[in-house]
């Protein structure tokens, strides 16, 4: 008796590779034979051939032919880029000498799309020579500066006061791939801040780069902080970025219930990056130094995610988590949170906090080519003095470009305990970006 789940023998095809043989189902072959190649286009070989000889009934020899072996040996630049081969080698992921790996290669195009400030004005091509590749590139500048900002100036009791903010970010100015940000703002007799990230790639052509942050931050008759951090980073074949990192913070006070403090920590991170994601990993452990000395840990958690529905519509999801523990921290060693760049619809910092959870969500949608419009929505959990909060806000967004850059518009409504949803306590931001 047959069992109806069996196949007879000739339902099969046998292929002998190299004295082993291999059942496979008819409709299995071609698949098959693909993955021998590729298992030779990816370790050396681009021009290797398999085929099935000597073919009797339902059986067969593979007949492979590998070919030459080749290594990857030089690229060579092409455009108004000033990069250079070492560099590039690094942008790319791949090493001079390494094997030829059709899959790496095939990421080139993808790889080089996520770099900024710069463009493929033609497609890479392959040129081979005994035993060695080249590949050949046609790469352009891409202006990835730019400048952000909106100051005004107000008079009040004969006393000209500056309010406002200027974001700054240079990219590849030494064609090094570095990128130099600068961020400045004020709120009059309320506080301001200076922040400095410098990152450069590359340290010596090495796989190694190098991160310098500092942020200066001072609060009105209350107290001056400063915050410098040294990292030193590697990124890695696969968009990881490990980094090591030491931390020096330092608050002086002007207030007499406000002590003075310093914070020296060593810290760890990782990353990940793609077009659609962006991941950030950070932890921070050391010692805070005031009257006494005591254990200090900082927990840093951000994601986000880019989901692109259509050429028109697309939505954005971020989360941002900070955790501060010490049993004994002032106002002038928390985390500064409100405004635009962190919960939308408050003043420029107008909480404090311990431990803070935000997750965004926005929607954007564009209306033409030169305006999009937008709607988000923003939840905060945080936490101050054992005491546990919740921020919620709402708004809408419009910008609209122009030969002078991008006139963008916000309006946002917090919804706090002590505020309600109301129209009249939203908050307008406007500004102006500008790319060079």
């Amino acid at each position: 008796m047959i069992s109806a789940n069996s196949q007879d023998k000739e339902d099969y095809f046998y292929i002998n590779n190299e004295g082993n043989e291999i059942k496979l189902d008819p409709l299995e072959i071609e698949d098959y034979i693909y993955k021998i190649i590729s298992v030779y286009e990816n370790n050396g070989y681009p021009f290797s051939e398999a085929k099935l000889d000597n073919i009797k009934r339902n059986k067969a020899d593979l007949v492979i032919n590998k070919g030459e072996r080749y290594t990857i040996d030089s690229l060579v630049i092409y455009g108004d880029t000033k990069l250079t081969e070492k560099q590039l080698f690094q942008l790319i992921r791949i090493r001079k000498g390494d094997i030829y790996n059709q899959k790496k290669l095939n990421d080139i195009d993808k790889k080089l799309s996520e770099i900024q400030y710069l463009k493929q004005s033609k497609k890479h091509e392959f040129v081979f020579h005994k035993n060695t590749t080249d590949i050949y590139f046609y790469l352009e500048k891409v202006p990835n500066n730019f400048i952000d900002g909106l100051i005004g100036l107000t008079s009040e009791e004969e006393k000209i006061k500056l309010n406002g903010y200027v974001n700054l970010k240079l990219v590849n100015l030494l064609n090094k791939g570095e990128t130099f940000q600068f961020n400045w703002k004020t709120e009059q007799e309320r506080f301001q801040k200076l922040e400095n990230t410098t990152t450069i790639p590359s340290l010596f052509n090495s796989q190694l780069g190098s991160e310098f942050y500092l942020d200066i931050y001072r609060k009105y008759n209350e107290f001056t902080n400063t915050e410098k951090e040294i990292s030193v980073f590697h990124l890695s074949r696969k968009n990881l970025r490990y980094k090591m990192s030491y931390q020096m913070k330092n608050s002086i006070s002007e207030n007499a219930e406000i002590g003075n403090s310093k914070i020296r920590n060593i810290g760890a991170g990782i990353g990940f990056k793609t077009q659609k994601i962006k991941i950030d990993c950070n932890g921070f452990v050391g010692k805070r130094h005031t009257n006494t000395t005591s254990d200090y840990l900082n927990l840093k958690l951000s994601t986000n995610y880019l989901f692109h529905f259509s050429e028109r519509l697309q939505s954005n999801l971020n989360t941002e988590n900070n955790y501060l523990f010490n049993n004994n921290l002032q106002e002038n060693e928390m985390i500064f949170f409100g405004g635009t760049n962190s919960i939308k619809g408050f003043l420029e910092d107008q909480f404090t906090a311990t431990k803070l959870h935000i997750l965004g969500i926005d929607l954007n949608y564009k209306l033409d080519q030169n305006m999009n419009t937008s709607i988000f929505y923003q939840k905060c959990f945080y936490e101050n003095e054992k005491r546990y909060s919740q921020l919620n806000s709402v708004g809408v967004g419009f910008d609209l470009k122009n030969n002078s850059g991008i006139v963008y518009l916000q309006y946002a409504i917090g919804i706090s305990e002590n505020q309600s949803f109301n129209f009249e306590n939203g908050r307008i931001h406007i500004g102006l970006k500008n790319t060079f």
